[in-house]
């Protein structure tokens, strides 16, 4: 009997050890959780940045080219046709030499 006592003791300890590494394991898990979380947050905010950035960074290059295009007198329309371009060059060789070469 006094074996079975001790079993039962045993039994005791483990479950509360069970118990508490279980408690421990969850709050590693939550806790890792909230890390995981925190990482996606700010990968986001980071990947809004960017987008950010290459939006402006797009609205600045269109300006450009609409003033380069006014200083030289042509509209974009035409600059963005390549048909509007070969009818006002007149030329249809595009500056390449009569030997074939580029």
């Amino acid at each position: 009997m006094n074996s079975c006592h001790t079993f039962h003791g045993n039994l005791g300890r483990r479950q509360k050890k069970r118990e508490s590494l279980a408690q421990m394991a969850a709050i590693a898990v939550g806790e890792g959780e909230e890390e995981d979380e925190s990482v996606l947050r700010k990968y986001s905010k980071g990947i809004s940045h960017v987008e950010s950035l290459l939006a402006l960074d797009r609205l600045r290059q269109e300006v450009m080219v609409k003033e380069k295009l006014a200083a030289i007198g042509k509209p974009l329309r035409k600059f963005a046709s390549t048909p509007n371009l070969v009818a006002t060059s007149g030329d249809l060789s595009f500056g390449f030499s009569g030997s074939g070469r580029f």
